[in-house]
């Protein structure tokens, strides 16, 4: 509902969700997916918290499955 109504900023909170939900199930690689998809289509906004706290667990995660 959030990507049908443009709301990027929501997905991101529901992206960051999901992110710590994959983790606890071990599935570090589907967290990264998913939060990579919607971070990538931000052009602004870099400075506020959720940004902050999506570029920190996209920093901790590794970029291939191990």
């Amino acid at each position: 509902m959030a990507h049908e109504q443009g709301a990027l900023l929501w997905e991101l909170r529901i992206a960051l969700s999901l992110v710590r939900l994959r983790l606890k199930q071990g599935r570090a690689s589907d967290a990264r997916n998913s939060l990579t998809q919607v971070y990538d289509r931000f052009t602004e906004g870099f400075a506020i918290a959720d940004m902050q706290t999506a570029r920190a667990l996209l920093d901790s995660l590794p970029e291939h499955p191990s």
